[in-house]
């Protein structure tokens, strides 16, 4: 077997505000040593200095998209409500906006009475509370549906090792479940109301 090359140089150089990088841009050289001059490190630092705006951007983009996908999904609940006759069919049309706004595949919204609070599942096989229900789902993210303190329900996304879930999940699905349920409260109240 061929043994590894070792770096004979290297140049490496932050990516992002020295405050807080996100990462180091680094060139090797595996036959050559003194191969790069101080005109390379500075050729690299200029070209990190690009790429670390590029880096900004697209986050600056991504954090748009977002806020786009959220404004939308909240001109849709007050339709949905408006449009919903019962509280399951409520619960199917904002479950079907949500998958539609942020492309979760496996949503799920289970009304209960109690406290809670959100949990990111890494591995649901795991979790000594996961019940499996479809052998291919092994990852989940759970968060309160609250209102007034009141926890109404869970909303819960499912996935697998191919759509990976992550920190990041659980802190949009709580965003999703703050704007969904003073709404989901609302259609709750009307149909108590209207069984009396």
């Amino acid at each position: 077997p061929e043994k590894p090359s070792l770096m004979r140089s290297l140049m490496a150089v932050p990516l992002g505000a020295a405050a807080q990088p996100v990462g180091v841009l680094v060139v090797a050289d595996h036959q050559q040593v003194g191969r790069f001059t101080p005109e390379d490190l500075e050729m690299l630092s200029r070209f990190a200095a690009l790429a670390t705006v590029a880096l900004e951007n697209a986050q600056l983009y991504q954090t748009a998209r977002l806020g786009a996908r959220f404004e939308r999904l909240r001109s849709h609940i007050s339709s949905t409500v408006t449009a919903s006759r019962s509280v399951r069919e409520f619960c199917e049309k904002l479950l079907e906006e949500i998958s539609l706004a942020f492309g979760y595949r496996y949503l799920s919204i289970d009304l209960l009475e109690g406290g809670g609070v959100g949990e990111w599942i890494p591995s649901a096989q795991e979790d000594p509370d996961w019940m499996q229900a479809d052998s291919h789902l092994d990852q989940m993210v759970c968060v309160p549906l609250k209102a007034r303190g009141q926890v109404l329900g869970v909303l819960g996304v499912e996935s697998n090792s191919e759509a990976p879930l992550g920190q990041s999940d659980l802190g949009q699905l709580e965003a999703i479940a703050e704007a969904v349920s003073f709404a989901l409260e609302n259609i709750l109240l009307v149909e108590t109301l209207e069984k009396r």
